[in-house]
C-alpha cells in the first residue's frame, strides 16, 4: 500500500495525537492496528490508508511517545508491517533504545502476555493523554490519607508525595501490580 501525504482534518488529526498519547501512557507499548480500532470504535472511522499516512508524518517533537517498528528496535533488518508497529512510551526508551530500553520494553511484552486487553470509554481513554494521569484506586486513597494524616506533611506535601509514589510505580514496567 502506498502511503501519501496525511489528508485527514486538522481537528481529526489532533483528536489521532490524543489517542496516541493516551495509549502510550495507559498501555505503555501496543500496536498501531490495535490504537486504529480503539479510534474507530469511539469516532467517526478513519481508513487504513489515511491512518498509515498520518502515522507516517507524525511529529514526535514535544511528545512523550514514539512509533517504533521491530527493526527500530531489534536493529535486525526485520521490515515490520505497518499496523504491527508501536507506540511506546518515553519511559521504556527515554529518547534511544539501549540495552536498559530493551529490557523494559521486553519485560512488559512479557507481562502483557495472556492478559486481557482493556478497553475504556472514550472520555477515561482520553484522561491518560495527561501522562501525570492515574486512576486513583482505594490503595491509593489509603496511601494518600495515611500521608496527609500520620506524617505531620501539609495537605500538599502529602498529595504530591503520593501522586509521586503513584506516577513512579505506575511507569516501571516490572512491578506485579498494575494501575
Amino acid at each position: 500500500m502506498k502511503i501519501s501525504e496525511c489528508t485527514l482534518s486538522k481537528e481529526t488529526q489532533d483528536l489521532l495525537y490524543r489517542y496516541f498519547a493516551a495509549a502510550a501512557n495507559l498501555y505503555g507499548v501496543i500496536e498501531i492496528g490495535k490504537l486504529l480500532k480503539i479510534y474507530n470504535s469511539q469516532n467517526e472511522p478513519v481508513s487504513e490508508e489515511d491512518f498509515l499516512s498520518f502515522v507516517k508524518n507524525m511529529n514526535f517533537k514535544g511528545k512523550y511517545f514514539c512509533v517504533f517498528n521491530q527493526d527500530d528496535i531489534y536493529d535486525d533488518g526485520s521490515e515490520t508491517p505497518a499496523l504491527e508497529q508501536e507506540i511506546l512510551a518515553e519511559y521504556l526508551y527515554f529518547f534511544e533504545f539501549d540495552d536498559d530500553s530493551l529490557d523494559k520494553y521486553e519485560m512488559l511484552k512479557y507481562r502483557q502476555i495472556g492478559k486481557k486487553f482493556c478497553v475504556l470509554d472514550k472520555e477515561q481513554f482520553l484522561r491518560y493523554e495527561d501522562d501525570c494521569y492515574f486512576k486513583k484506586t482505594p490503595d491509593f486513597l489509603e496511601m494518600r490519607s495515611f500521608l496527609r494524616n500520620e506524617t505531620g506533611l501539609s495537605k500538599e506535601d502529602a498529595d504530591d508525595y503520593a501522586n509521586d509514589i503513584m506516577i513512579c510505580f505506575a511507569t516501571q514496567p516490572d512491578n506485579s501490580k498494575s494501575f
